[in-house]
């Protein structure tokens, strides 16, 4: 305190000495800084300086925390600090938000993982490429393949990937209609194939 009203260097382990504190007429500590010329409130722009230890800063940020519906603690920082810097209130936030029992009760919990299915048969063993592969039209990404995004073109899209890397076994895609558009033209053809005889199948070729 003697060295903030003499206006001289803190210590170089003081907490206070990165603020450039001042006491303003009231005898309370503010943070400074450059924004003199700001028109921000005075407040805003010289918060009051707390320290993490008392009382006073705990009770300060449970009144926060319930006025701003139990926010977390990065938006109960940023409402803080228009107002009051709290030396070390990140940690004293945390503290005070596992403390609070609303929040505690509606915490998700995290502690039991996630188990997660086998992966696919494709995925593990070896296979040449594009053997089994996607597809799908993501809307952030646009790569200009086919002239559509309709059945039609999907289907022609699909047989220049196979003209071009051999014929993949499976597809995997999306609900989207142009993909079970065209997988139930690939059906019909398909049924269409098995159903013809041996013999009458051969005299076409």
């Amino acid at each position: 305190m003697q060295n903030i009203k003499k206006q001289t260097s803190l210590p170089p382990k003081s907490p206070l000495r990165s603020l450039h504190p001042f006491i303003d007429e009231h005898g309370l500590v503010r943070v400074g800084g450059r924004l003199q010329n700001s028109q921000l409130q005075f407040n805003s722009k010289h918060p009051i300086t707390l320290p993490s230890q008392h009382i006073i800063s705990e009770l300060l940020i449970k009144e926060q925390h319930i006025a701003h519906l139990h926010a977390g603690p990065t938006l109960l920082a940023h409402v803080l600090i228009q107002s009051h810097w709290i030396v070390g209130g990140r940690k004293l936030i945390n503290k005070c938000i596992r403390k609070c029992l609303k929040c505690n009760k509606f915490k998700i919990s995290t502690t039991t993982p996630q188990l997660m299915g086998n992966l696919p048969k494709h995925r593990v063993t070896l296979e040449r490429p594009f053997f089994s592969c996607g597809i799908d039209y993501a809307g952030p990404v646009l790569i200009k393949c086919n002239k559509g995004r309709g059945t039609k073109s999907t289907k022609a899209a699909l047989r220049r990937f196979s003209a071009r890397r051999g014929a993949p076994r499976h597809i995997y895609s999306d609900n989207g209609t142009n993909f079970v558009g065209a997988r139930r033209k690939l059906d019909d053809i398909r049924k269409l194939w098995l159903s013809l005889p041996t013999n009458e199948s051969i005299s076409y070729y």
